[in-house]
């Protein structure tokens, strides 16, 4: 993405060992749901919905095996992409991606 003229801007709360439907981090506390805080933002991608819905961001990147994407994005009202694991290299990916 770097190569390609992309700016980082930070990095998001995701919960430990990337697996919960809530975004909580020993390191950065609670991310909270950006229209209502009594709600939850989902996870583990949420503080990449937040940010995308809160307008910080345009867009925001993340990664999906079991919803981490579609959950938080449909908590916070966005939309999210994910690409099938042929397309999208699971090299790198934590926790390890699962092949079917």
């Amino acid at each position: 993405l770097r190569a390609g003229g992309a700016l980082f801007l930070g990095k998001a709360t995701v919960p430990e060992g990337c697996l919960d439907l809530q975004t909580f981090s020993e390191a950065f506390g609670v991310t909270n749901n950006p229209y209502n805080l009594e709600y939850t933002c989902g996870g583990s991608s949420g503080g990449s919905a937040a940010a995308v819905a809160s307008g910080m961001v345009p867009l925001s990147i993340g990664s999906d095996l079991l919803g981490s994407l579609r959950i938080p994005a449909s908590f916070c009202g966005v939309a999210s992409l994910r690409p099938s694991c042929p397309l999208l290299p699971p090299e790198g990916h934590t926790p390890p991606a699962f092949l079917p």
